[in-house]
C-alpha cells in the first residue's frame, strides 16, 4: 500500500479510536470513575512516544489534547531533518520506510503517516479534550478539561511548548483577527495553512523560527515580495562568546593606525541572534531568494487599509503595507495550558537525569547540581518521587521548570546548549527540543533500550559523544 493509502487507513482507525476513547472517559466523568494509573497530557509525537515506551496497558492510560501533531497538514512539505533523524523506538513503522531514499528531507506525510500508523497499531487511549488545569493533592493528579477530571497517581507533561502565540489584541485586533483570516490574507504558523499557502504580491511574515522560514520559503516560491520580520531576541551562549570577543578587539582598534567596524559587526550579531532558530541546513532558500528582505522589529500595530494590511513596527521606516500576513511567532509553554502553566502546582521540580556512565536515571536538585554535568544526560524535569515529569519540547528549556540561581542556570545552560544539543547529526544538532533528542531522552526515561538498528550513533549521542 503507498503512502497515501497507509495513512489514510490509519488516519480513520485512529479517528474511531479517538472517538471511542472520548466517548468512554465522557462516561466514566459522569460515574466519576475516570481514574488511570497514568495520565498524559499531549496528542502528538513525545506523548504518543512516552505512552508506547512505558509500558503501561491502554486501559490503565490516557492521552488528553485538544490538537493533534501538525505535520499531516503539511502533506509533502519537506521538515527540518531527513527521515532518518526522525526514528524513535515507539514507532512500528519508521518514517523512512514512508520517505522515498532520494529525498534529503524527510516530508511531513511521511512522518505523519509514522505516528498515526504507531497510533492506530498500539490502540493509544487518545481523548479529545482540552486540558485546562492541573491539581495535586493526597498523592493523586487530577486533570482539569471542559466537562470534567480526570485522576491519577502519575502524570506526564508532553505537549510540546503550549499553545501557538498570538500577537496581543492592542496590535491585532480580535475582530481584524478574524476578518483578515476569513478573506484568507492572515496565516497563523500552526502549520496547518502552509500546504495551501501561495500568496503573491507583498507578504510579511513575522517570527525568526523555522515555521517562519517555511513561510517565506513558500511566500518566495510563490513570487511574492517577501519582508520577514523577527523580533530581537537575547543573545545565546555563542552570541555571548562573540560579542565579548568584538568588545576586546573594539579595545585593540581604539588607536590608529587599526581600524575596525565594531557597530556593523554588532548589528550581525543582533540579526544572527534574531534568526538563529531558522538557520538551519533546511531553510537555506528561504535566506538566500532574493526577493525576500530580512529586518529586526517588533509589530506595534496592525490595521485594515481596504484591500491592505498596514503593519507599523519600532524601526526607523515605520508603516509599511502588504496583502499577506502571516504571525509565526512561536508557542507559549507560560500560558496556562503550556507545560509551564500546567507544571507550575507540582512542587519540588528536579532535573531528569541519566548518568552516562552508569545507566542510572535519577533527580538533582538545584543543590546536587554542582559545577560538573559532563557525565550527565538532561532527559526531562520531574518531582522528587518521579510520579511527574516533563518530556519531550515541553522539557527544551529545564532551567524554566526548575528552581535554580544563575549560576546553576549558567551551567545546566551551557551544558544543554554547547555540549548536550551538539551530539546529534548535523540537522538536528543545537535543536532544542528536536525530534531527534526527544526521541532518545523519552526512551531513557522511560528505560527503554536505544535500538543500535535505529543508527548506531544515536547510542553514543546518548552518552554525549558527539559525531
Amino acid at each position: 500500500m503507498d503512502l497515501d493509502g497507509v495513512a489514510s487507513e490509519a488516519k480513520q482507525a485512529l479517528e474511531s479510536l479517538i472517538e471511542a476513547s472520548t466517548t468512554r472517559l465522557t462516561a466514566e466523568v459522569r460515574a466519576g470513575s475516570a481514574r488511570r494509573q497514568r495520565l498524559v497530557v499531549g496528542g502528538g509525537f513525545a506523548a504518543t512516544t512516552t505512552h508506547v515506551t512505558s509500558g503501561i496497558a491502554n486501559d490503565q492510560s490516557l492521552l488528553l489534547a485538544d490538537a493533534w501533531e501538525p505535520w499531516g497538514a503539511m502533506h509533502d512539505w519537506p521538515m527540518g531533518q531527513p527521515a532518518a533523524e526522525l526514528v524513535s523506538e515507539a514507532f512500528v513503522r519508521q518514517p523512512e520506510s514512508f520517505s522515498p531514499a532520494n529525498n534529503p528531507f524527510c516530508s511531513a506525510a511521511a512522518f505523519s503517516a509514522a505516528l498515526q500508523v504507531t497510533q492506530a497499531h498500539h490502540a493509544v487511549p487518545l481523548c479529545r479534550a482540552a486540558v485546562s488545569a492541573v491539581s495535586h493533592a493526597g498523592g493523586d493528579f487530577a486533570i482539569s478539561f471542559p466537562g470534567g477530571t480526570a485522576i491519577a497517581p502519575q502524570l506526564d507533561i508532553a505537549n510540546g511548548r503550549g499553545p501557538f502565540a498570538r500577537l496581543s489584541d492592542s496590535k491585532l485586533s480580535p475582530e481584524l483577527d478574524a476578518e483578515l483570516r476569513r478573506d484568507g490574507r492572515l496565516a497563523y504558523g500552526d502549520g496547518r495553512e502552509l500546504d495551501t499557502f501561495a500568496p503573491r504580491g507583498d507578504v510579511l511574515v513575522i517570527g525568526g523560527g523555522a515555521t517562519a522560514a517555511w513561510f517565506v520559503e513558500r511566500g518566495a516560491r510563490s513570487g511574492a515580495k517577501v519582508v520577514w520580520l523577527a523580533e530581537r531576541r537575547d543573545p545565546g551562549l555563542w552570541e555571548d562568546a562573540l560579542a565579548k570577543r568584538l568588545q576586546r578587539l573594539e579595545e585593540l582598534c581604539r588607536s590608529p593606525p587599526r581600524s575596525l567596524d565594531v557597530g556593523r559587526l554588532r548589528r550581525w550579531i543582533e540579526r544572527l541572534s534574531a534568526f538563529r532558530a531558522a538557520d538551519v541546513p533546511r531553510n537555506r532558500a528561504a535566506f538566500r531568494a532574493n526577493n525576500v528582505t530580512r529586518t529586526i522589529g517588533s509589530v506595534r500595530e496592525i490595521k485594515s487599509l481596504g484591500t491592505r494590511i498596514e503593519v507599523a513596527w519600532d524601526n526607523p521606516s515605520g508603516a509599511q503595507t502588504f496583502d499577506h500576513i502571516v504571525i509565526a511567532i512561536g508557542q507559549m509553554p507560560t500560558a496556562e495550558t503550556g507545560p509551564e502553566g500546567l507544571a507550575h502546582p507540582v512542587r519540588g521540580r528536579r532535573l531528569l537525569c541519566r548518568n552516562t556512565l552508569t545507566g542510572s536515571v535519577r533527580c538533582l536538585s538545584s543543590a546536587e547540581l554542582g559545577d560538573d554535568l559532563s557525565e550527565e544526560r538532561i532527559i526531562g524535569v520531574a518531582n522528587t518521587t518521579v510520579t511527574f515529569r516533563v518530556l519531550g519540547a515541553a522539557a527544551a528549556y529545564p532551567w524554566r521548570l526548575v528552581r535554580m540561581d544563575h549560576l546553576e542556570r549558567a551551567n545546566v545552560q551551557t551544558h544543554l546548549e554547547l555540549k548536550q544539543l551538539r551530539c546529534a547529526p548535523k540537522h538536528s544538532r543545537g535543536i532544542a527540543g528536536s525530534i531527534y533528542q526527544a526521541s532518545i531522552d523519552i526512551a531513557l526515561a522511560n528505560k527503554t533500550p536505544l535500538q543500535a538498528a535505529l543508527g548506531a550513533a544515536r547510542l553514543n549521542h546518548a552518552n554525549l559523544s558527539p559525531e
